[in-house]
């Protein structure tokens, strides 16, 4: 079964190289990392990545 995962590029680079640290497949490093996060107990929160843009708007508007 094939499945596509949009993924912001900073995230994605990162699971490449720590895949790639651990010698096994992106796909693989995906699916091992989803497995451990639906087993946890208590789940694990995941927080979601910067938002670069949204962060550089909020500093021209002085929020």
């Amino acid at each position: 079964m094939k499945t596509q995962l949009d993924l912001p590029r900073p995230l994605l680079l990162q699971a490449a190289s720590l895949a790639a640290r651990r010698k096994i497949s992106l796909s693989r490093f995906v699916a091992e990392t989803l497995a451990q996060l639906i087993r946890a107990d208590p789940p694990i929160e995941i927080e979601p990545p910067p938002d670069l843009l949204f962060d550089e708007f909020r500093d021209e508007l002085g929020l």
